[in-house]
């Protein structure tokens, strides 16, 4: 190889090394904080987040300035003592770089899980228009957070994003959630953040953690049926995977050629694992997460996928 390629190569090499490490390096929060967030009133408030092995962490946010170190596997943690509700505040977050959430009030927090009951939006309820163009509370907060299952307990973090409501975004929120948090909210004089954690179809043992899942005698029959369904998983993936190749390479000799191409692309069929049905797999992925979080409580709406004889 020629000296100079070999030089430009090294030296790509050496800068994607020194991006790879400023990446480990930045201090960032879990998704559950974020601008526009409302963290709860009249309790301590947990808030945690990732940086650098041994990195010291700062985190201020209503004259509280509290510090942390981040332990071997990058997690941190801090325990904000309670904070009266109202705002907005800032949140700022220092370690070697700097993290500020802005527009952050205090109030009621409460997680809203379940499958379509919870997961339906506004845009879907009944007289949709106008209730949305009523929908101007600033103070009323939505997060949904990305559906995630898992078989295993490895998920570290969870995708979401919080929005103020108003009549450009309330449509998208959870209609239980929003008519939820709209009463609660005229009715305390507080603000209110919900949190849709929701997945159609889903089963309420995919939503119970593990150990306890399994400690119910009549949970049995679940494993055994889900032991059952992805006994030939790696078989029925290695056909997909195959008939998604020609689905594939069909569609690119169409467009080559310049030929319409309107066959359905495949899609995994039967159980898998990260299926909706998978045993506390909204649980690992959805729920666990985000725990502590500090909330007031828990809005269920599940149960028509339970209701089954094993």
């Amino acid at each position: 190889m020629p000296m100079k390629k070999l030089i430009r190569i090294l030296i790509v090499l050496a800068l994607m090394a020194l991006c790879v490490n400023a990446a480990q390096a930045d201090v960032r929060l879990a998704h559950v904080f974020g601008d526009n967030m409302v963290l709860q009133r009249e309790m301590p408030v947990p808030v945690w987040g990732w940086a650098e092995p041994g990195e010291d962490v700062t985190v201020a946010i209503a004259g509280q300035t509290l510090q942390a170190k981040a332990g071997d596997d990058g997690r941190w943690m801090v325990k904000l003592a309670p904070i009266q509700p109202g705002g907005p505040h800032e949140m700022t977050v220092d370690g070697k770089n700097s993290v500020a959430l802005k527009n952050v009030l205090v109030g009621e927090v409460w997680y809203c899980a379940g499958q379509s009951n919870i997961e339906m939006q506004v845009k879907q309820a009944m007289d949709a228009d106008a209730e949305i163009a009523a929908a101007q509370h600033p103070e009323i907060r939505h997060m949904t957070l990305k559906k995630t299952s898992s078989l295993e307990p490895t998920v570290q973090d969870v995708d979401g994003e919080w929005t103020v409501c108003s009549p450009e975004t309330a449509g998208s929120f959870s209609a239980a959630a929003y008519f939820f948090a709209r009463d609660l909210q005229a009715e305390i004089k507080v603000p209110v953040g919900v949190i849709n954690s929701s997945w159609g179809g889903s089963q309420a043992e995919a939503w119970m953690d593990d150990a306890a899942l399994r400690a119910i005698p009549e949970a049995k029959p679940v494993f055994d049926n889900w032991d059952r369904m992805t006994a030939d998983w790696p078989k029925r993936k290695a056909a997909f995977d195959d008939e998604h190749a020609k689905w594939e390479r069909a569609a690119a000799t169409a467009k080559a050629e310049g030929k319409p191409f309107n066959a359905k692309e495949p899609q995994h069929r039967g159980i898998f694992p990260g299926h909706v049905y998978t045993p506390s797999g909204m649980f690992n992925g959805m729920v666990r997460p985000v725990m502590p979080l500090a909330i007031r409580g828990v809005l269920w709406y599940q149960g028509e996928c339970s209701a089954f004889v094993p």
